[in-house]
């Protein structure tokens, strides 16, 4: 897993960093097919895009919050909670792996570049969004082929066909997890979700992002 010294210094820093709009942008365009968020839950959230902290006056992120009945984040950054705080959203520091809500307890769960960062327990954290979510599921991480280009220096000590995991070179950074779409819609679909959307978004002919869109059965 991603230290959390790692994670902190970065949402201190620059808030921005460890969301990608392409993601956001997805899930607008299942609302604007007439599905709803509700009780909307984010599994790694960040700091929040809001005004304050982001260079641009609106960003899609923003966007969705609006849109749900009720929004909870949850980040196991400190420093992202903090910040979230500041501009009065529901933020709560805690761990994807064990997420503290009741079953069912949300219509709508998100996790946007979540699971790359989650190390050995990027299995859990689609198990618990599958746990707490009722409705709709949407996740957009890094795809297994661009998790090898990219961090191959770092040492693979998990290589199988659920999940691959690459310790970064430096060890005070520490380690990031990576679906194929394969494993990750099979992972879902033992949860009791079905799949709406999978998109590969692609650079340079590497399968770069997944984007998946999943709807309990």
């Amino acid at each position: 897993m991603i230290s959390r010294k790692f994670l902190d210094s970065l949402h201190s820093t620059d808030p921005n960093r460890l969301s990608t709009m392409r993601g956001y942008y997805e899930i607008l365009n299942f609302l604007n097919l007439g599905y709803e968020l509700g009780n909307c839950l984010e599994v790694g959230c960040g700091s929040i895009y809001s005004p304050s902290f982001n260079l641009f006056s609106t960003h899609p992120q923003e966007d969705i919050l609006w849109r749900c009945k009720t929004y909870t984040g949850i980040d196991i950054s400190l420093e992202a909670a903090k910040n979230a705080k500041l501009n009065s959203y529901r933020v709560l520091q805690a761990s994807g792996s064990n997420l503290p809500f009741k079953n069912l307890s949300f219509n709508t769960s998100i996790a946007v570049e979540t699971l790359s960062q989650c190390g050995s327990e990027a299995t859990k954290v689609v198990k618990e969004l599958g746990r707490v979510t009722l409705n709709e599921i949407y996740i957009l991480t890094t795809h297994r082929d661009a998790g090898i280009k990219y961090k191959g220096k770092g040492r693979v000590f998990q290589d199988n066909d659920e999940l691959t995991i690459i310790a970064h070179s430096d060890p005070e950074i520490g380690s990031f997890s990576y679906f194929t779409e394969e494993s990750l819609i099979n992972l879902l679909n033992k949860q009791g979700f079905r799949i709406l959307e999978q998109i590969i978004f692609k650079n340079d002919n590497t399968q770069e992002k997944i984007f998946i869109a999943a709807s309990r059965i």
